[in-house]
């Protein structure tokens, strides 16, 4: 990876996170940005964060799901219908990181991640497929709650940046990648068409 002082100021870093205080709806501007590539024709791979209700579960049931594929996995434990809150099933993120890293496209034009949170401070979680996705320069978009930036901060080192929780925002620092041989820029269509 380039070290980030040579890095022009008006180039983005591969991964950003976005910043976002509950209760906004981070899924939601997650699932519209893989949308709008959809739209434009590119390739958005990755996973988005879903919820059923399930009892036992203080009503919600967190689950991931693959963009583009049907693939889908509860991550959080069971902990029956007596208890109070849920735990998030580290053994089930283990498996949807192996999943995520075997799957990823080589020709997807974006990688979206649905959380760096406390597993990833923690050195698990989706941490792997988020290393595995700088060292190959590849765009790689992660919500991340304004309570684990420290942590995201101090994961990417400088190599990442902090969005804001808007479609614009995720564009601007899309468009201001590194542009490869063929890689397609969003900008040139009017964010009108886009919303």
């Amino acid at each position: 990876m380039a070290n980030p002082q040579t890095r022009p100021a008006s180039t983005s870093n591969w991964l950003a996170g976005v910043a976002f205080e509950q209760p906004f709806r981070i899924d939601e501007l997650l699932a519209r940005v893989a949308e709008v590539f959809h739209m434009r024709g590119l390739i958005a791979a990755g996973v988005l964060q879903t919820y059923s209700e399930t009892p036992g579960c203080d009503g919600s049931n967190l689950r991931l799901k693959a963009i583009g594929a049907t693939w889908e996995l509860p991550i959080m434990q069971p902990r029956g219908h007596h208890s109070k809150g849920c735990r998030l099933d580290y053994g089930a993120m283990a498996d949807a990181s192996q999943w995520i890293e075997a799957s990823l496209k080589e020709n997807a034009d974006i990688i979206i991640l649905n959380r760096f949170g406390r597993a990833e401070s923690e050195g698990n979680g989706l941490r792997n497929v988020l290393q595995r996705c700088a060292e190959d320069e590849r765009p790689t978009l992660i919500a991340v709650r304004a309570d684990y930036l420290p942590a995201w901060n101090e994961f990417h080192g400088g190599l990442g940046d902090v969005l804001e929780p808007n479609l614009e925002s995720i564009i601007d620092w899309y468009d201001r990648l590194p542009r490869a041989a063929g890689r397609p820029t969003l900008a040139a269509q009017p964010m009108s068409e886009l919303s």
